[in-house]
């Protein structure tokens, strides 16, 4: 909660896909975080007759907004990720109301020259978040630019190293694809995807053991995979391995019988 409270007020470490955390459980500060979250919903509660109302329906809204992310909630996601910048992106208006009225409040307040210093700070502030939020676009403008933001934000990004991989394979650039797949795999070793995908870069290469090898890992993380089948048997048949590729082809059918796709490769 507090990584993603930080990212509204200085919004300069976003990623959208933060390295898992590793707390030491043992130590009692590591629960710090958590008993801060709930002695400041406390106080706004205690003094929610006075100046804690509307902090106390900004705050609540926000941390009950950002539950389903915390991580009691399961989230396939959350197997790669322990957060990222845009899942607060519901939450976020609580904290934005919360400035917004304690802005109005502030500028009601005080005289009429320390209100137009406070009108010029918040013209600056919101020039900062444009120029940030324009220097951040950067990094959605396709697949390729958002896999390597990315993995430079967290090196270890298993799925985005797979994802850059399939890019380059699409582009021709082979060798590369084969490097992201491999790392992906350094990271998560039953990433059957990364498997597959290895698979079908080193099979364009022509590097045939190799790829089969790693179809075979596939198949024994995810059994019956018509995708991963149908891959195999297009790396037999390349090979000449006729025999090997209707047997394999022929497996990817039964797993898989509502696929035109399949009975198109097996014919």
């Amino acid at each position: 909660m507090w990584i993603y409270l930080s990212g509204i007020f200085f919004p300069t470490n976003l990623s959208p896909m933060f390295p898992q955390l590793h707390p030491n459980l043992h130590s009692p500060f590591v629960y710090l975080p958590a008993v801060l979250v709930a002695a400041m919903l406390g106080l706004f509660f205690w003094k929610r007759k006075s100046w804690g109302r509307p902090l106390l329906f900004g705050y609540g809204y926000y941390v009950l907004m950002l539950l389903p992310v915390l991580g009691f909630i399961w989230m396939a996601l959350q197997q790669e990720t322990p957060c990222a910048d845009w899942w607060q992106y519901l939450a976020a208006p609580g904290i934005f109301a919360c400035i917004a009225g304690g802005f109005v409040t502030a500028s009601r307040a005080v005289t009429k020259r320390t209100r137009l210093w406070l009108h010029a700070l918040l013209y600056v502030v919101v020039a900062l978040l444009f120029v940030q939020t324009w220097r951040r676009s950067a990094t959605y403008l396709s697949m390729e630019t958002y896999c390597r933001a990315g993995i430079a934000e967290n090196p270890h990004a298993w799925s985005l190293q797979n994802n850059l991989g399939v890019v380059l394979k699409e582009r021709g650039e082979f060798e590369q694809a084969i490097s992201h797949h491999r790392q992906a795999l350094r990271d998560n070793p039953r990433f059957m995807e990364a498997h597959n995908n290895l698979g079908n870069a080193l099979s364009a290469t022509g590097h045939w053991q190799e790829a089969e090898a790693e179809f075979l890992v596939a198949l024994q993380l995810s059994p019956s995979n018509a995708e991963v089948l149908g891959n195999l048997a297009d790396s037999y048949f390349r090979q000449g391995k006729i025999r090997e590729a209707l047997a394999v082809d022929a497996e990817a059918i039964k797993a898989d019988r509502y696929n035109a796709r399949r009975y198109i490769q097996f014919g």
